[in-house]
């Protein structure tokens, strides 16, 4: 089945952080919305080309903190969504992960859950990670333990909030992590807080598009 197109968003930014470990693909998807919407065309780029470069600046110390070392992270991809004839800016990075020993197994993922700002009520959506330690399950093999969900916590919310700083230094545009809806018309929706979830979750292999 094909992938939902691109909406077309007034300051909203779709980021690919591309990685991966053992030959698994190991992408992640982050949305972004500018608090005043550049207008589209040159303003609405150099926004996404500053989110390309400051994820590919902070990204690395998440990898430190959360991924086996046979994990590797190598570029950063951005679409303004609201200027959409203009393709995707990028940014090389060099993202290794840090955490010694094996991985977990292919199929694990873990879970950071967002509580998402939706239509007036609460709602769910997650990023999910693979390619982690597999020290970091604990024995039961359902959960990891409490020390490491903590670290990966923290570790998320420094980066988040070192992107958003050094996004406004260098553009003075203020952005926010959010969630974004390719139902059209397409629009993005508040994340009021994350959390790394113990129980760890399943997934499909990924594969890029």
């Amino acid at each position: 089945m094909p992938s939902r197109p691109l909406p077309d968003v007034a300051g909203a930014y779709l980021a690919r952080v591309i990685a991966s470990w053992e030959s698994n693909p190991d992408d992640n998807l982050l949305a972004w919305q500018a608090v005043l919407p550049p207008a589209t065309g040159t303003a609405d780029v150099a926004v996404a080309q500053a989110i390309c470069d400051a994820l590919a600046a902070r990204w690395p110390a998440f990898a430190t903190a959360t991924f086996s070392t046979t994990y590797s992270g190598t570029e950063v991809t951005c679409y303004p969504l609201h200027t959409p004839l203009h393709p995707a800016v990028s940014q090389i990075m060099s993202a290794p992960g840090g955490q010694p020993g094996d991985p977990a197994p292919a199929p694990v993922a873990m879970l950071m859950k967002h509580t998402v700002v939706r239509r007036g009520r609460g709602s769910q959506s997650h990023t999910s990670f693979s390619g982690f330690p597999d020290s970091a399950i604990e024995s039961s093999g359902k959960t990891i333990s409490v020390a490491f969900a903590s670290s990966v916590d923290t570790a998320w919310s420094t980066m988040v909030l070192a992107v958003e700083a050094d996004v406004a230094a260098a553009t003075g545009v203020t952005i926010n992590f959010r969630q974004l809806s390719k139902i059209p018309p397409g629009r993005t929706f508040a994340i009021d807080g994350s959390v790394m979830e113990r129980a760890l979750s399943t997934q499909r292999r990924r594969a890029r598009r």
